[in-house]
């Protein structure tokens, strides 16, 4: 695969110089292009074969704020080359099914001034590529259920482009700027006195002028559309049902339905209410109004409602459950009370992981902290193991939700990036479109240095804004797909603390989380189990104190968590940069240098060559050498202070790596007193928390081996105590159970 991508990636590089086309192409040409773009997709889907999509982004991606009523229109025709037609709009229609690739790419064509009747062939078409306008990943040949054939639009400010391939395109980024105006309008003041041309079997105009446009038809289309599962087009039947008879309960409450399937509970509750006004004794309506209140995480109410219709029929089952659902939902929304262990399970079995849980806040509040913007502090004193917070995902795109046989890529000329973050973006800009009232939240996040805070008008629905999306995406993105089981000791490069600058997998945007800010020795860890992100004390926090998390392995040399966090803008004060900070260039480069060459020992030191015992013994002193002495004496510390021993972080890969060689040569003394130093020199903070579980576990192995029963014992007791700080009281000794089920086995537990 990486030969294929290196080759594949050298080729979009050279493409970067498109050839462009002299003349305008054809109805005939663009056709066939066209085609031969969906042939292109049937290939890879039936191959499985590996395909590179290239986006290439000459300017930032342009977000119009002009109001339709402020734009002229513009034809295809009047299109220049690498322009952003301000202040026009561009009215057209979809002539053929849309294919999606890197966009959704689809031919169309413009209206005709009412005249006489023109030929197809005078008719000019183009294409016209729609980047973010649906939130599935991966290809598909036909996306007529977003797009159907004969759709028209209004494109403000349109940008006109030469492709890769270079033919011409008009290039949308912003879902927000393409209307599509519903086939039964005609007399939006665009339109007037514009045809279209004979070529598509459509007539548009209100349902009074169409056959089979009765309440009861319209309504019957409706049901036969979602018994397909074509719940877009049922909603637009039963809107056309309710325009023909206004005021039936049956059909709010049908539509309702298709709403809740699409996951658009607020637009359901609208409809389910005003069902119950006119008739509110359907149950099956106040089952749709609990369904509506539960997907819009009002627990309580919907509790309520289906606790009356338990009292009415205690016998339906789907009631029933939900209920108990619903009193689940209110115990984590209100007590923080989350069954981690079987979350973990939840999570394990449902793909893509979409978790039904609640959000939960604790015991901490937002505020302004100096030289970082605004930060997360505690309300009162916390101790280790309290649950902070629980997030459900603003957007997530899970890495079994990509597609394996196509690699997404963005070259952004602007700021000379190149990244894998479109799908993300994608799914954000739809949340915006589906729950408009849900921008503010996410555009008073940090969208980088550059990009100034935006200012919002009372009572203004701010806008798609691409551009700030992917900034924001780029400053507070978090990892999703890792396990955040313990691992075991061998895997010294735990998975608990990914770079979140690393887009090689999928890629979440929680809101609340995103205002936690960066420690390289946090006192909080998050655990990202499906779409859900929680965060929990890994140390006791003084009441007023910041909550941080890593943003990076806190086991990162110096030099290169200040490159990290350089690209954020950020220069880290925290205990660990401060220590290192003090220490001479000289003394952290050699650190460096004698990290890599342990690095580059792995492999042979993996094969427990007692060879490598005396290399490494020297790459230790050494690295010894780089640490100032530690103190004599005890020091008094504060309590949010680590002691001098827990901040040598960088000798902790190579002392596990002796562990390794002096248990394989049967050194089982030697192996446990280096373990037992190490689980005194990792302090419970970011990557070395879950390892901390898994050093104490290995101790207990090597006692086991030497016959220390007591000792044995009690560091299993340890591993255990330390899997509860990170999961929870009673669920993290459920995870331990699990995870050391083998060891419990063999050795035994209290």
């Amino acid at each position: 695969m990486n030969d294929h991508f290196t080759e594949a990636l050298q080729k979009m590089m050279l493409s970067q110089q498109p050839r462009s086309h002299r003349h305008r192409l054809t109805r005939k040409e663009h056709l066939q292009i066209h085609e031969k773009g969906v042939a292109g997709v049937r290939k890879i889907l039936a191959a499985g074969r590996f395909q590179l999509s290239q986006t290439f982004a000459n300017r930032a991606p342009h977000s119009s704020k002009a109001s339709l009523a402020n734009l002229q229109r513009i034809t295809l025709s009047q299109l220049t080359q690498d322009t952003v037609h301000y202040g026009c709009v561009l009215v057209c229609r979809t002539v053929v099914a849309p294919v999606k690739y890197t966009a959704v790419q689809v031919v169309v064509e413009d209206p005709i001034v009412n005249g006489p009747r023109t030929p197809k062939e005078d008719v000019v078409v183009d294409r016209l590529s729609l980047y973010n306008f649906v939130d599935f990943t991966g290809v598909r040949e036909d996306t007529s259920e977003w797009l159907p054939v004969g759709t028209r639009l209004l494109i403000k400010e349109p940008y006109y482009k030469v492709a890769s391939d270079g033919v011409p395109m008009i290039r949308c980024d912003n879902p927000g700027d393409v209307v599509l105006v519903p086939n039964e309008e005609v007399d939006r003041p665009l339109l007037a006195g514009l045809r279209w041309a004979d070529t598509l079997p459509i007539v548009y105009g209100p349902i009074g002028n169409r056959s089979g446009g009765s309440a009861e038809e319209l309504k019957r289309n409706g049901n036969e559309q979602f018994g397909r599962k074509e719940y877009v087009a049922a909603i637009a039947s039963y809107t056309r049902a309710l325009e023909v008879e206004p005021g039936s309960a049956i059909v709010l409450s049908n539509r309702a339905q298709a709403y809740l399937k699409l996951e658009q509970f607020q637009q359901a509750l609208d409809d389910v209410e005003a069902a119950l006004k006119i008739d509110d004794g359907s149950v099956k309506t106040r089952l749709r109004y609990a369904k509506a209140l539960y997907g819009s995480r009002k627990y309580e109410e919907a509790s309520v409602v289906l606790q009356k219709l338990v009292q009415f029929d205690a016998k339906i089952t789907e009631i029933n459950e939900l209920h108990l659902k619903a009193q689940a939902r209110i115990a984590e929304q209100h007590h923080g009370q989350y069954k981690m262990f079987d979350i973990f399970q939840e999570a394990r079995t449902t793909h893509p992981p979409y978790l039904d849980h609640a959000d939960h806040v604790g015991p901490v509040r937002i505020t302004a902290i100096p030289g970082k913007g605004r930060g997360i502090v505690t309300t009162r004193d916390v101790l280790e193991g309290t649950l902070i917070l629980c997030s459900k995902a603003y957007a997530v795109v899970f890495e079994d939700e990509l597609d394996a046989n196509l690699i997404k890529i963005s070259i952004d000329h602007s700021d000379k990036s190149m990244t894998n973050t479109p799908h993300i973006v994608a799914r954000i800009a739809k949340r915006i479109q589906k729950e408009p009232w849900t921008a503010k939240e996410l555009y008073e996040l940090h969208a980088g240095p550059d990009i100034p805070p935006m200012e919002f008008v009372d009572g203004e629905v701010p806008q798609i804004d691409i551009e700030r999306i992917k900034n924001i995406v780029r400053a507070n993105n978090f990892q999703p797909d890792d396990a955040f089981y313990p691992q075991a000791p061998s895997n010294d490069k735990s998975s608990a603390t990914k770079s979140r600058d690393d887009f090689q997998s999928g890629t979440g945007l929680w809101i609340l989380p995103s205002l936690l800010n960066h420690s390289c020795v946090p006192n909080a860890i998050y655990i990202i189990v499906g779409d859900l992100l929680f965060v929990r004390a890994m140390q006791n926090i003084p009441k007023d104190n910041e909550v941080c998390v890593p943003y990076l392995p806190c086991t990162n040399t110096y030099n290169e968590r200040v490159k990290k966090l350089k690209a954020r803008s950020f220069r880290c004060s925290c205990q660990l940069c401060v220590f290192e900070r003090a220490h001479p260039s000289h003394a952290r480069e050699t650190r460096q240098r004698l990290l890599k060459e342990h690095e580059r020992l792995r492999d042979r030191i993996r094969t427990g060559d007692p060879a490598m015992i005396p290399p490494l013994t020297s790459i230790i002193a050494q690295l010894r050498d780089t640490y100032p002495p530690l103190p004599t004496t005890s020091l008094l510390l504060s309590p949010t202070t680590l002691p001098p021993h827990q901040l040598r972080l960088g000798l902790i890969h190579p002392l596990i790596s002796l562990y390794h060689l002096r248990a394989s040569s049967g050194d089982f003394e030697s192996a446990v007193a280096i373990l037992r130093d190490v689980f005194e020199m990792q302090p419970r903070c970011g990557d070395l928390t879950v390892n901390r579980v898994d050093i104490a576990m290995a101790i207990a192995r090597m006692c086991d081996a030497l016959g220390e029963e007591m000792e044995k014992r009690r560091w299993m007791r340890v591993s255990e105590n330390e899997c509860e700080i990170i999961y929870g009281e009673g669920e993290g000794k459920r995870v331990w159970r699990e995870v050391f089920s083998k060891d419990v086995e063999m050795m035994g537990s209290d």
